[in-house]
Order: C-alpha cells, then structure tokens, then sequence
C-alpha cells in the first residue's frame, strides 16, 4: 500500500469551518518517491489530463491506488458521503507560473 488509509481513517476530522483534515505523510515516502521518478513529462503549466501524457510506473500505480475502491471507501467513511454515482477524475499539473498564485 501506497497510501496509509489506516492513519487516515484514525486522523480526526475537523468540521469548523467546514469538514476538512490535514494528514502529513498520507503517501508512503518511498512510494512517493518512486512515483516522483516516474512522474509524466508535462509540456507546459497548468494542468493537464492524464489522457495527453505518458503516465506509467509508479506514478501510473499511485493514481490506481488513489482512484481505487480501497480509498474511496476511506473517504466515503471519514466524509458520510457516497461516492458512488460521482465520477473521479485527475490531472496531472506542469509547473507553476508566477499568476497561479493569485486566486
């Protein structure tokens, strides 16, 4: 397992403002930094589907695992919310530039 869904789910939620949690090393370091060394080469900035790159290796499996019944389930639990009838989708980002800052 890539993803540490067991800490995930022990992870509280916090509700004020809105439901939300922050987990720090959710994806396991050595699996990241694989996925890292196969990371797709992006053409520009911005973010891009992952239909126009090459996404393979490791990086090809973080995102299985990440749009995988194993994690959905994870977050069906930790939000009460069925995922079921909505779509997952995915997009891989280029690099930053200096006006993607400024939402």
């Amino acid at each position: 397992m890539r993803l540490k869904l067991e800490e995930f789910r022990r992870k509280p939620l916090v509700r004020d403002p809105f439901e939300y949690m922050i987990l720090n090393d959710f994806v396991d370091k050595y699996a990241l930094d694989e996925a890292r060394v196969s990371y797709p080469e992006v053409p520009g900035p911005g973010s891009h589907p992952p239909g126009t790159l090459k996404i393979e290796g490791a990086f090809q499996d973080l995102m299985n695992e990440l749009q995988g019944p194993a994690f959905q389930e994870a977050v069906e639990e930790k939000f009460d919310i069925d995922l079921s009838p909505r779509p997952t989708m995915y997009t891989v980002r280029g690099f930053c530039r200096e006006r993607d800052g400024k939402i």
